[in-house]
């Protein structure tokens, strides 16, 4: 009777590994859309955003995450750029606001000038939105107040 219900206990962890493994597997293979919010970590900056979140102690497959955000930084600017937000250097921090037009979510985006120049606090979030990989029109594209 022991034996049994050892080898009950191993077949059931078995399927429960099995179930997760499959899983991790299915989430990679999701299509694409562009009206879902993106659930990608939020950063500071310092990682390039390119650091899958894991699912409980199961990692999200990292190629399909590339992929996930490659899609949305050229799909959707806006919930690409929301993965890094909110964000701060020396010139500037920005912060961001979900709203609603038509029935189509996006976010709006505040930059706020930490040394008082607005043109500099411009700049420096252009240069910083290009680095994580947004072309200028896809900058100029997005709904951003400058304060």
């Amino acid at each position: 009777l022991i034996i049994v219900g050892v080898v009950g206990v191993v077949l059931v962890s078995l399927l429960v590994f099995l179930i997760l493994l499959n899983r991790q597997k299915t989430l990679g293979e999701a299509p694409f859309d562009q009206n879902a919010v993106p659930t990608l970590p939020k950063t500071t900056g310092t990682n390039g955003g390119f650091t899958p979140p894991t699912d409980g102690d199961v990692p999200i497959n990292q190629e399909a995450f590339k992929e996930t955000v490659t899609d949305y930084r050229t799909a959707r600017p806006d919930f690409f750029l929301k993965v890094y937000v909110p964000f701060q250097n020396n010139d500037f921090a920005v912060t961001s606001i979900l709203k609603e037009s038509g029935g189509k979510a996006y976010f709006e985006f505040v930059v706020v000038s930490k040394s008082g120049s607005v043109v500099a606090a411009r700049e420096s979030f252009i240069q910083w939105a290009e680095n994580l990989g947004l072309t200028s029109d896809q900058i100029s594209s997005l709904k951003i107040t400058y304060e």
